[in-house]
C-alpha cells in the first residue's frame, strides 16, 4: 500500500518534534530519527516513526532528571595577617614588597627643640683656642635626626636575600647661643649598606624575621682636631657609646622633648 506523500510528510513532523523532547533511549538498539530515515521501505519508515512517536508519549516516561553541576565545597577562607611594621619597612612579605629606590623610614626621625645637658663638652672646641672662653657651649640646643633608607636590589640567593643602602644624618644646633651666633655644633653622617636575608623561624618562642649583615662609615665632616670618624660591621644590632661622635670619650646625661615622626615619613 502506498501512503499519500503529505501523510508521510505530516508523520514525520509529528514524530520528529514530539522525539525532540523524549529522553534517549537506552539500549542500543532502540529506533531513532537516524535508523529511522535509514529505512527505504515506506511502511517500515512509517512503522519506525510511530514506535518513535509512541514512546515519546506513554505515560509515566518522564526526561531524565538533570543532575546538578557538582560544585566543590570550598575550605574555609584563612584570614591573612597584615604585615607588621617591620615587614612593611623590610619588605619581608609578598604584599609589603614594593619597585627598587623606594624611600623608606630607616633610624628614628625626629626633632628635639629643646635638649638638655648636665655637662656640656666644650674641650674640643677649646683646643681651637685655649683661651677663648667665647667657645662655652650651651647647656641647652637643637637635635634633631633624619633618616631613610632604600632597596637597591632585590631576590638574590633564591628570592632570600635583598641589598640595601641608608642614610642618616644627626645634627647638634646651639641654636641659642648667640654669643657664640648659633653654630651647628656637631652633625654626624652615616652611610650604610646591608645585605638582609628573609629568615622565617620560632626557637623558644622567639620569632626571627630576618638577619641583617651591614656595613657603616660614621664621620662628622670635620678637620682636625675636631675630626671624628669610625667604620662598623654589624650583624642585626650593635652598641656604641657617646651621644655624638664629638662626644665619644664624654659621659654626660641628657633629657630632650620633641616629637617622633617616623611613622610619619
Amino acid at each position: 500500500m502506498t501512503i499519500p506523500a503529505p501523510t508521510r510528510l505530516l508523520a514525520m513532523l509529528a514524530s520528529g518534534l514530539l522525539l525532540l523532547t523524549a529522553p534517549a533511549a537506552s539500549g542500543t538498539d532502540a529506533p531513532n530519527l537516524a535508523s529511522c530515515a535509514a529505512i527505504e521501505n515506506d511502511v517500515e519508515r512509517l512503522r519506525c516513526y510511530d514506535e518513535l512517536s509512541q514512546k515519546a508519549t506513554e505515560p509515566g516516561v518522564l526526561p531524565a532528571p538533570v543532575e546538578a553541576a557538582s560544585v566543590p565545597v570550598e575550605a574555609a577562607s584563612v584570614p591573612v595577617e597584615a604585615p607588621s611594621p617591620m615587614q612593611e619597612r623590610w619588605e619581608l612579605v609578598q604584599t609589603s614588597r614594593r619597585t627598587l629606590f623606594t624611600v623608606k623610614p630607616h633610624h628614628p626621625t625626629y626633632v628635639l627643640p629643646v635638649r638638655y645637658t648636665d655637662s656640656p663638652n666644650s674641650a674640643p672646641y677649646l683646643q681651637l683656642d685655649p683661651d677663648d672662653p667665647s667657645e662655652a657651649i650651651d647647656e641647652i640646643e637643637v637635635k634633631f635626626q633624619l633618616s631613610f633608607k632604600l632597596k637597591a636590589v632585590d631576590r638574590l640567593f633564591g628570592n632570600h636575600g635583598d641589598v640595601w643602602v641608608g642614610y642618616t644624618q644627626q645634627s647638634h644646633w646651639q641654636v641659642y647661643n648667640q654669643d657664640i651666633s648659633s653654630p651647628f655644633r656637631e652633625t654626624n653622617y652615616e652611610p650604610e649598606a646591608m645585605l638582609v636575608f628573609r629568615t622565617p623561624w620560632k626557637l623558644f618562642g622567639i620569632e626571627g624575621r630576618f638577619v641583617n649583615f651591614g656595613v657603616v662609615h660614621q664621620s662628622n665632616g670635620r678637620s682636625d682636631p675636631l675630626s671624628r670618624s669610625w667604620n662598623r660591621v654589624y650583624v642585626q644590632l650593635f652598641d656604641g657609646y657617646g651621644e655624638s661622635m664629638i662626644d665619644y670619650d664624654h659621659k654626660q646625661t641628657t633629657i630632650g622633648a620633641g616629637v617622633l615622626v617616623t611613622d610619619w615619613v
